[in-house]
C-alpha cells in the first residue's frame, strides 16, 4: 500500500500544478461525514472436510454505520479530480457458521469472522452541472478483521473432546475499492453527497493446528458493498 500511496502523492502534486494554470471553478478543500449502509457477504470454504456441511455456503449480513472523509477538489473548467482519504466504521459479523464436525471428532465448530473498520484513499473524477456534480472513483482501502474459532461447547452431547478449545486471529487486508456518486450544492459551502462503493478480497487460509491437526480453513470471496448518504463542507 505504501508504494501506491507515494504514487497517489505524486499524482496529487501533478494535478495541483496543472489545475493552478486552468481557469474555471475555484479549487477547495472539503470534509464530511456520512451514514453508511453496509452489505457484506462471505463464502466459506473448508478444505479439511471437518466442516463439510458449511463448506461452500454464503453468509450475508447488513448494518448501518458511519464514516468520515476529507479531500481536495481540483477543477479544470467544469471537470474535476478530487483525491480523498476516508474512514468507515464497520463492526459487522459477516460469518458465524455452526458446522457439525465428523463423528470421528464428535464435536462442533463455530467460526466467526468480523469486519471491524476500514481506512483508505481514492481519486474521484467527475463533472459538475450547475449545482450537481457526478463522479466515479477508484482507490485502495485497508480492512481490519478478527476471526474466532471455538469447538466443543461444554455440555455438548456426544462431544469426545476433553475440554473446550478456541483460537482467535486478527489481521488486515488491503484491496482495491471502486465506486460512483453525486453531490448537490445546497448552500455555498454545504453539499449533500451520496456514494456507492464496492470492495472484494480473499482472506486466504487459516492454519488452525491447535484445534484440528492437519486442517486448513479458508474464508474467501469477501465482498463489501456500501451506500453512503452524508454532508460535505467546502472551505
Amino acid at each position: 500500500m505504501k508504494k501506491y500511496f507515494l504514487l497517489f502523492l505524486v499524482i496529487l502534486t501533478s494535478i495541483f500544478s496543472l489545475s493552478a494554470k486552468a481557469k474555471g471553478l475555484k479549487n477547495h478543500f472539503y470534509t464530511g461525514a456520512s451514514i453508511n449502509y453496509l452489505e457484506a457477504e462471505t463464502k466459506y470454504r473448508d478444505k479439511s472436510n471437518l466442516g463439510s456441511e458449511a463448506s461452500g455456503k454464503k453468509k450475508h449480513e447488513e448494518a448501518i454505520k458511519y464514516g468520515v472523509n476529507s479531500g481536495y477538489n481540483f477543477y479544470f473548467n467544469k471537470f474535476f479530480i478530487a483525491p480523498e482519504v476516508f474512514y468507515d466504521k464497520m463492526d459487522i459479523l459477516v460469518q458465524d457458521i455452526d458446522a457439525r464436525v465428523s463423528i470421528e471428532y464428535g464435536g462442533s465448530l463455530e467460526d466467526g469472522l468480523k469486519l471491524n473498520q476500514r481506512i483508505g484513499y481514492k481519486i474521484n473524477i467527475g463533472h459538475r452541472i450547475n449545482r450537481f456534480a457526478f463522479f466515479g472513483s477508484v482507490g485502495q482501502a485497508k480492512v481490519w478483521w478478527s476471526d474466532k474459532y471455538t469447538t466443543c461447547q461444554p455440555g455438548d452431547e456426544g462431544c469426545l473432546w476433553s475440554a473446550n478449545k478456541s483460537l482467535s486471529n486478527r489481521g488486515s487486508k488491503i484491496a482495491m475499492i471502486y465506486g460512483f456518486g453525486a453531490t448537490y450544492e445546497m448552500l455555498q459551502h454545504l453539499a449533500l453527497r451520496i456514494d456507492f462503493d464496492y470492495q472484494h478480497f480473499n482472506l486466504g487460509r487459516h492454519r488452525n493446528v491447535s484445534l484440528f491437526p492437519n486442517s486448513d480453513f479458508q474464508i474467501n470471496k469477501v465482498t463489501i458493498k456500501t451506500a453512503k448518504l452524508g454532508l460535505i463542507y467546502r472551505f
